[in-house]
């Protein structure tokens, strides 16, 4: 199986090496793997927003909302 943390800590390197794309990319693996990571889609929120892509981001805060009430 795949290891969602894997990706997510990936996604994490890329997202500060300023490497959004790649990190949204990893940050989606990471939620393949694991539906119901809330980190995981608390960040890929923020990259999508440091991106300007904020209907995408906006799904993602309420996913981790619901997941997470510290995402809230």
């Amino acid at each position: 199986g795949s290891f969602p943390v894997v990706y997510f800590n990936r996604g994490r390197d890329y997202e500060d090496l300023g490497k959004y794309q790649r990190a949204i990319q990893d940050y989606t693996e990471a939620i393949q793997a694991d539906p119901d990571y809330a980190i995981a889609y608390n960040s890929r929120d923020l990259t999508y927003r440091a991106l300007g892509q904020f209907p995408l981001a906006n799904a993602d805060d309420a996913r981790a909302c619901s997941l997470d009430s510290q995402y809230c």
